[in-house]
């Protein structure tokens, strides 16, 4: 990887906790895109998107996608990290790639951090700002549900203040 100030990040896992004795360890899935942990790819260690620059340089030596109480997740083994206590000192972190490495999308398909900002309109009106996407997951809360759509969470447009009554744009009955 070459290194310049312009290159962008995206977080492709974070890192949970240790998984095994020899400095595996389990991370949450933050992507699709199961060809982002092939062996051999260099990631960079940090703990936000703006420290990913600066972060440690770390090589995937293999992976595994777990079945089980851990399904959804991923196993990684990093180099430089050999034991227990190496791993324990990963936890919190994120595994992040150039985004000019992130392979080329279908048509129609977006990343959800280019729809973030986004102004989302019905038949022309603005219904306002798309804040956050959220996807559904099964019975154990974390394997996606790929048959189902996304929900959008929506930040209203603000109007006119016609009474100081709070407003919730967010909320679950």
């Amino acid at each position: 990887m070459t290194e310049t100030t312009t290159t962008e990040w995206i977080a492709i896992a974070a890192i949970l906790r240790p998984q095994g004795r020899r400095g595996e360890v389990l991370a949450e899935l933050l992507t699709d895109l199961d060809e982002m942990f092939e062996d051999g790819r260099e990631v960079r260690l940090a703990k936000t998107e703006t420290a990913a620059a600066n972060g440690a340089v770390r090589t995937l030596e293999s992976h595994f996608f777990p079945t089980g109480r851990n399904v959804g997740r991923v196993v990684v083994k990093l180099s430089g990290c050999e034991s227990i206590n190496d791993a324990e000192l990963l936890a919190g972190q994120q595994l992040f790639v150039p985004t000019e490495e992130l392979p080329e999308l279908e048509e129609g398909t977006w990343l959800v951090r280019d729809l973030v900002g986004c102004q989302l309109f019905d038949q022309g009106k603005a219904v306002g700002e798309i804040v956050d996407v959220q996807f559904a997951v099964g019975s154990d809360g974390r394997s996606r549900l790929d048959d189902a759509p996304a929900l959008l969470e929506i930040q209203p447009p603000r109007r006119k203040a016609k009474s100081q009554k709070p407003t919730r744009n967010w909320c679950r009955w």
